[in-house]
């Protein structure tokens, strides 16, 4: 009766990992997919306020970002 024991114990071990592996995949997967998301939306938006005349600073105040990722963001879109 041990090994059946001992073999049951692997297997549920294995199930648990496997589910937990699988978990932390897709939040993992999910967080980085809302914030590519939010970051082209972000990058969408600061371009448009620049277009209209907005300073940098300004608009790392809107977005709620800091100076640098404004401006960072503006970096990318300018190199599309």
């Amino acid at each position: 009766g041990r090994e059946k024991g001992i073999e049951q114990g692997i297997e549920q071990g294995l199930q648990q990992g496997l589910q937990q592996g699988l978990q932390q995949g897709l939040q993992q997967g999910l967080q980085q997919g809302i914030e590519k998301g939010a970051q082209k939306q972000s990058r969408i938006v600061a371009q448009n306020l620049l277009t209209k005349g907005m300073l940098p600073e300004e608009i790392a105040e809107i977005l709620e970002m800091s100076l640098d990722s404004v401006q960072e963001l503006l970096n990318q879109a300018e190199e599309k």
